[in-house]
């Protein structure tokens, strides 16, 4: 039977969300320890590469071509701190999914250091070409993320090069594009219900406070009732932004590492295409 036969309706998006449920209610501690250490490593790093800064500013004060140049360089830190901590997360959510033990040196043991540039190489190239669509009527951008958004994943189970890569992810999503698609969609939409307090109550506060900003009985009513909302935006907003937030993260990351393992072991063939090109 063709392999891209057998490949086709490798995953159904409810299943794939409801699996990931399950997983993520077993592995939300892990999760949680690694976006501790993920937020702890970011913070030093910004106060690092910030005192730099300063240190400079004072000292070239009056040549902003080397501040220029920090920046940059700065930027190149951080992301170069980020890629070893995208690798962490890709193979947590492949133990989780896959059921194994967390061994947390190991999710930072990196043997071939390759696979760093790797995954960084496979982010920009993906990230290029989907902005270039975006560029084209938004549509050809939402292909490109669909067909190309195992690259990572690919890279961090196979070692892959970027090209190598993203050829293997447009071909493992070929014929369940659809229900690739469905897939981030429905991550998003996760997403956005997570913030959705926030930028409502956020959003009911400037609007009291516009309608309140003349003067007037009007004024001394909408004031008030605008710095409540901004208050329980802030307080319960945000308490609900930061659970739900790492929740919708927690089932996007295990749901797309889920519906990668389905299409692996669906279409094997879908690795030799690497090889063939």
């Amino acid at each position: 039977m063709d392999s891209s036969a057998e490949a086709h309706g490798a995953f159904e998006v409810k299943d794939v969300l409801v699996q990931s449920w399950h997983i993520a209610k077993k592995y939300w501690i892990q999760f949680l320890a690694l976006a501790a250490i993920t937020f702890g490593v970011m913070i030093v790093v910004a106060i690092a590469t910030g005192i730099v800064g300063v240190i400079l500013a004072i000292i070239f004060s009056r040549a902003p071509a080397i501040l220029g140049l920090w920046q940059l360089i700065s930027m190149l830190i951080r992301y170069v701190v980020l890629v070893p901590i995208l690798i962490a997360i890709i193979r947590l959510s492949f133990i989780a999914v896959d059921g194994g033990v967390v061994d947390y040196k190991k999710l930072f043991e990196h043997k071939d250091a390759m696979m760093a540039l790797f995954i960084a190489g496979a982010i920009i190239l993906s990230g290029i070409l989907i902005s270039v669509g975006l560029l084209f009527f938004v549509i050809p951008g939402i292909f490109a993320a669909v067909v190309f958004g195992f690259a990572m994943y690919v890279v961090t189970d196979k070692g892959m090069n970027p090209v190598e890569a993203l050829q293997v992810s447009y071909a493992l999503t070929e014929n369940n594009r659809l229900n690739v698609f469905l897939l981030m969609l429905a991550n998003a939409l996760i997403a956005l219900i997570a913030f959705l307090p926030i930028m409502v109550l956020g959003g009911g506060s400037f609007i009291l406070l516009a309608m309140g900003s003349g003067d007037g009985d009007l004024a001394q009513v909408m004031v008030p009732l605008a710095g409540i909302m901004g208050i329980l935006a802030v307080t319960v907003g945000g308490a609900i932004a930061l659970v739900g937030g790492f929740i919708a993260s927690l089932i996007k990351q295990i749901s797309m590492a889920k519906a990668y393992r389905m299409l692996a072991a669906k279409n094997h063939a879908a690795f030799n295409v690497a090889k063939t090109a």
